[in-house]
């Protein structure tokens, strides 16, 4: 996932850490987080060095994040993994590939879910590309090292994925679709009824991406 959609990911990847398949597999294999939004406190310096930055600023930053959680009393803090996995526990998570951007606001976000990623001894592969602003996934002709990004993220992902893959073929115990599902669903009764209507097609930090997901997690679980 990048940006938002790798704050999704991420916690997916902490839920369903103990997920198995029938012969003991995990279900999650593999995360690929794209300049990921770790750390709704705001907290990550690059967020104040590149506050005015070519395609995410801070005040953007701020704006996605009131219609993501809202700014009622009962909204979900902050610091709560559920929305910043940055302060989940990510003992035992899979894998993962962490890139940044670094002219991006929240590149720290990223860099820092990898530091706490070693910390706990998850193998991560961390890069941080220069010259470039949040967002470079989406236009990769942009820049030459646009096609090393992609590069790496498709190695990477066949690496993890094609790892034992007799086993990974394995057909997953019967709960999986339910809680994967659920896990879906708790995030769409906790956010989407605090984003507007008339809103919820084009925010990027919130039900446009939700939507995606949502299908394609449905599709890969069924």
């Amino acid at each position: 996932g990048d940006s938002a959609g790798g704050n999704l990911s991420a916690i997916v990847a902490q839920q369903l850490r103990d997920l198995r398949t029938s012969a003991g597999e995990p279900v999650i294999r593999h995360q690929a987080l794209i300049y990921p939004a770790t750390d709704l406190t705001m907290a990550s310096p690059s967020i104040r060095e590149h506050a005015d930055g070519a395609i995410l600023t801070e005040d953007k930053i701020i704006a996605f994040r009131t219609l993501y959680i809202g700014d009622a009393q009962d909204a979900v803090a902050y610091t709560d993994p559920i929305v910043s996995p940055l302060f989940g526990d990510v003992t035992g998570v899979a894998p993962a590939l962490v890139q940044t951007a670094d002219l991006d606001p929240i590149r720290d976000d990223g860099l820092r879910y990898a530091e706490a990623l070693r910390a706990v001894g998850v193998e991560v592969r961390v890069t941080n590309y220069l010259g470039l602003p949040h967002g470079f996934a989406s236009f990769p002709g942009v820049a030459r090292s646009g096609a090393q990004a992609r590069h790496e993220l498709v190695t990477e992902i066949r690496r993890h994925h094609h790892r034992n893959a007799e086993l990974a073929c394995a057909p997953a115990e019967g709960h999986l679709h339910v809680d994967a599902v659920d896990l879906l669903d708790q995030h769409r009764k906790l956010f989407v009824p605090r984003i507007p209507t008339e809103k919820r097609i084009d925010v990027g930090f919130g039900y446009s991406l939700r939507k995606s997901v949502d299908r394609r997690v449905r599709i890969a679980f069924e």
